[in-house]
């Protein structure tokens, strides 16, 4: 939807920034592009700019920091759901009421019940999780669950994984960080390749003080996400990072290590 979009706009003269909030999701979506032969420009730290090209795939941490916004005629934000926050209102602010605004999502809804009606007009389904599924296009799930309610979701993510999908490429999502990195040292001690990837995050030092733990470095997020596509890792334990359109068609199993208090977030 968003590629065809793109080049209809580009049929009439326009020109396009599109917003994206992760590395993965500016990289996916001018990979798109670039399949469809659209030349476009990626405004984010470690990429060269374009200026010229009528298409520009921005970070949205990148381009709030800049002095001055590309020329648009349109402002497509995907991850539609983020547009509250105040980097894409302020965003939308300096572009202007002339600029038009498109979001795309799978979830268009927010976990905090923020009104998205606050910057988009109307909302168009263009199809469904079960369509898309009927289609082809996503693959159905088989859900595994335990018959009863216990007090972790996940109490035995090694054994559960040699005994239910071995070998299988699995996305763990992991409740914190902590947790991420014990379950990585059993699977590894197992001989089982696996990674952590994880956003920043506060702790506190031996002496009580908050520090800013920073998160996995966009290099090696790269690397091993890289290595997850071709099978040579086999297990990515998530935290915060793969949550919001990414996509891995080479992924055989999700695995919910972590509570999933929102709709909008269980379906991505």
């Amino acid at each position: 939807v968003l590629t065809y979009y793109i080049w209809r706009r580009l049929l009439l003269g326009k020109r396009v920034i599109v917003l994206a909030h992760r590395q993965e999701l500016v990289k996916q979506i001018s990979a798109r592009l670039s399949l469809a032969k659209i030349r476009h420009g990626i405004i984010m730290s470690g990429h060269d700019e374009n200026p010229s090209a009528a298409v520009q795939v921005c970070s949205i941490q990148t381009l709030i920091q800049m002095s001055s916004i590309p020329p648009c005629d349109d402002v497509v934000i995907d991850e539609a759901h983020h547009s509250n926050a105040d980097s894409y209102m302020d965003i939308i602010r300096v572009c202007g009421p002339k600029v038009r605004i498109l979001g795309v999502t799978a979830t268009a809804e927010r976990g905090d019940g923020g009104k998205m009606g606050d910057v988009f007009l109307a909302m168009v389904v263009p199809t469904t999780m079960r369509k898309l599924i009927d289609a082809g296009y996503l693959i159905p799930a088989q859900v595994l669950a335990p018959p009863a309610r216990q007090s972790e979701l996940w109490q035995n993510p090694i054994g559960s994984y040699i005994e239910l999908c071995p070998r299988k490429r699995a996305i763990i999502f992991a409740p914190t960080v902590t947790k991420a990195k014990t379950w990585e040292a059993i699977y590894r001690g197992a001989g089982i390749s696996a990674r952590t990837i994880h956003s920043a995050y506060k702790s506190h030092d031996k002496s009580g003080n908050v520090v800013a733990i920073p998160g996995t470095s966009p290099e090696d997020r790269e690397a091993w996400l890289g290595q997850f596509g071709l099978g040579i890792v086999k297990v990515i334990l998530n935290v915060s990072i793969v949550t919001e359109g990414f996509d891995c068609p080479g992924a055989d199993v999700i695995g919910l290590g972590r509570g999933i208090g929102h709709t909008g977030l269980y379906d991505q």
